[in-house]
């Protein structure tokens, strides 16, 4: 899991996967994710703390934009669509 980890995060910000730290497991649940025509399917969500050695990156064009913010913040940003088990660690 953490090869394809390294390779997917490599990918999307464009950086050697040599510039990546794999840290430890932050949280693993599943939740309903609503997709087009209003259908739920389940979303396996799992999250590694991670960092990127350097502050080098840059974004394929499947994103439109990002944002550095606190911790807190994100919680409350991502709140919208994780669940809660998610949502609270990341708001400690």
């Amino acid at each position: 899991m953490r090869k394809t980890l390294a390779r997917e995060v490599s990918e999307e910000l464009g950086v050697p996967k040599s510039a990546l730290s794999i840290g430890e497991l932050f949280d693993a649940s599943v939740s309903n994710f609503k997709i087009q025509h209003g259908k739920n399917i389940p979303l396996v969500l799992v999250t590694f703390v991670c960092k990127l050695k350097g502050n080098s990156f840059r974004l394929t064009d499947e994103h439109k934009r990002f944002s550095w913010v606190q911790q807190k913040k994100a919680a409350k940003l991502l709140g919208i669509k994780f669940n809660a088990s998610f949502v609270s660690k990341l708001s400690k």
